[in-house]
C-alpha cells in the first residue's frame, strides 16, 4: 500500500494505491503513461489533465503498510482513501 503526492500550488494530493509488484515497477508505469501524455494511470492523467510534473519516486511516493493483497490490503486501502477524500486531498479514481 502506497500513495503518490504532488504539489499542486502548495497544496499535496494523494492517490493511494496498492500492488504485489515492486514499488518501483509500479511507479514506472505511472510514469511511463505521464511521459507518453496518455492517462491508462489516473495519477497520469491528473498529472496531465492539470498540467503538474512528476518528481522521483524518492521525494513522492510513501509506503503506506506491506502487507499481502487481500482483504487487510483492500480494507486498509479504503481507510487511507477515506482519511484522505475527508481531507480533500485524495486523487479522484473515477
Amino acid at each position: 500500500m502506497w500513495n503518490l503526492s504532488v504539489n499542486m500550488s502548495r497544496v499535496y494530493s494523494k492517490y493511494i494505491g496498492q500492488t504485489d509488484r515492486p514499488f518501483y515497477i509500479r511507479f514506472q508505469e505511472h510514469f511511463r503513461d505521464y511521459k507518453q501524455g496518455y492517462g491508462k494511470s489516473k495519477f497520469a492523467q491528473n498529472l496531465l489533465d492539470k498540467r503538474h510534473y512528476v518528481d522521483s519516486m524518492e521525494v513522492i511516493m510513501e509506503v503506506l503498510h506491506i502487507t499481502r493483497k487481500g482483504g487487510m490490503m483492500n480494507t486498509l486501502g479504503r481507510f487511507h482513501i477515506y482519511k484522505e477524500i475527508k481531507l480533500e486531498n485524495q486523487i479522484s479514481d473515477k
